[in-house]
């Protein structure tokens, strides 16, 4: 198998991973009744690093995009004839592709760089804070939303979602909706609904990063 059939086989398994699972979904952007924020605040713009799957989380004003460094190494027997080695840079004669490459003995070692905007201000996501508590809606149809739940203190970012059938039946009971397991359960909760969701764990599943110090911090 050539290189770029294994990288793209790679990158598949980790979108795939990636992607996150909408088990509920909102009426209205939430919490219903908050204003609207236009921006998010300057102190939780910087890096953050999710340590333990390598990721890098970039959060600006407007938008938050993570950064996944796929890497691999690969033998120099598993060239094609239309795939050559110049200086650094792998190249697919076929396609014209190309591909950065590390020369290690016998062996190539490749990166590919994987980005995903998870949050973007500029294309009708909607932002909102309750209770020191940031909600990131964004649209998951015509009419509903998909949520996360944004905290942060002391340097340490999470980002948490409702994926769990335990977080399902929750929020059926709290708001009295039932729904199928062919879709997500679509709800209307109040702010005092979803307040009770969140204090008996919602949100439950997600990531955690930590904020890279600036050389301020550093000393």
């Amino acid at each position: 198998m050539k290189i770029v059939d294994q990288l793209t086989i790679g990158l598949f398994i980790a979108c795939l991973s990636a992607c996150d699972t909408t088990t509920v979904t909102f009426s209205e952007a939430q919490p219903s009744g908050e204003p609207q924020l236009s921006q998010l605040p300057d102190s939780l713009t910087g890096t953050f690093y999710d340590h333990d799957n390598g990721t890098v989380l970039t959060v600006s004003p407007f938008y938050l995009i993570t950064r996944d460094t796929l890497k691999d190494t690969f033998s120099y027997k598993i060239l094609q004839p239309y795939e050559t080695i110049r200086g650094d840079t792998l190249f697919d004669y076929r396609t014209h592709a190309q591909y950065p490459v590390k020369k290690t003995g016998d062996s190539l070692f490749t990166g590919y760089v994987l980005t995903d905007t998870i949050f973007d201000l500029k294309k009708k996501n909607v932002l909102k804070e309750y209770q020191q508590q940031y909600f990131l809606n964004r649209p998951w149809d015509d009419s509903s939303w998909a949520v996360q739940k944004l905290t942060y203190r002391n340097g340490v970012l999470n980002i948490r979602r409702i994926s769990t059938r335990n977080e399902v039946k929750m929020m059926e009971t709290i708001t009295g909706t039932t729904g199928d397991t062919a879709r997500p359960l679509r709800v209307s909760p109040d702010k005092e609904a979803l307040g009770e969701f969140i204090k008996e764990d919602g949100f439950m599943q997600g990531k955690t990063f930590i904020r890279k110090p600036t050389l301020n911090s550093a000393k």
